[in-house]
């Protein structure tokens, strides 16, 4: 069987070039595929896959943007090196703060099994029948607050992470471990006026505004792992993203 017959998830609301160019990702980033080798062509990519040329052409083309494959005009595409790649680490806030050279402490403060919301269900691409597990901890540098995270996760997921696996290391990591390691995302930044419970738990005054982070992330097969809603002290966190066509985007 060619490496190359990936599967497609026909109910998911993720586009068809999305789920390909993920899974030619992992081939990639496991090294099945390796620097220096070439891929099939756009024609027989399209008859394996079941798809368009040009759907192929758009999964070539966020591969190349990303750094991992390059097209060379009437030789073909083949995988870049690992040290050319321009991909940014996958970090939660845990990871970010140790790599600092911080020393982050995080209390539990929930862990139970919840049902999901029509809204949450569609973002987990799960039925509105299904349980969750809803985690939620405190996160502080030097006894001072700096988040609150609430993580929804799927059961099966849960089961390979316990409280006290929590308490001592970040979500990503544990994921990670269970099988299932972080490989790509959405997320929207936003900024509000803490509720009161918020404003408790973080030690704000009451005038003091918080940081928002609500993030999607799904493993190298394109499913969905996290549901993520965080808050954050605003003066005491912020966002730092590359921009510009070295990082896959433009200026507009």
């Amino acid at each position: 069987m060619s490496i190359f017959n990936f599967s497609l998830n026909k109910v998911s609301p993720q586009p068809v070039y999305e789920q390909y160019a993920l899974q030619l990702r992992a081939l990639i980033e496991r090294e099945v595929l390796k620097e220096g080798e070439f891929l099939p062509s756009e024609f027989e990519l399209a008859s394996q896959w079941g798809v368009s040329r040009p759907t192929v052409r758009r999964v070539i083309s966020e591969l190349a943007n990303d750094g991992f494959l390059i097209r060379r005009h009437g030789i073909g595409t083949s995988v870049l090196s690992n040290a050319r790649r321009r991909t940014p680490a996958y970090h939660g806030v845990f990871e970010e703060l140790q790599l600092d050279g911080r020393n982050p402490k995080t209390e539990v403060i929930g862990f139970a099994r919840i049902d999901l919301s029509k809204e949450n269900a569609i973002s987990l691409e799960l039925p509105v029948s299904s349980e969750v597990v809803r985690i939620q901890r405190t996160r502080s540098i030097d006894g001072v607050p700096l988040a609150i995270l609430s993580n929804l996760i799927p059961v099966d997921i849960s089961e390979k992470i316990s409280r006290t696996d929590l308490q001592e290391h970040g979500l990503y990591e544990l994921l990670d471990r269970a099988g299932h390691k972080p490989f790509s995302g959405t997320q929207k930044i936003g900024a509000r006026t803490g509720s009161i419970s918020e404003r408790k738990r973080l030690s704000l005054e009451l005038d003091k505004a918080v940081l928002t982070i609500d993030r999607i992330t799904r493993d190298m097969h394109g499913r969905v792992i996290d549901l993520g809603n965080h808050v954050y002290r605003a003066e005491r966190y912020f966002v730092e993203m590359a921009i510009g066509k070295e990082n896959g985007g433009e200026f507009l």
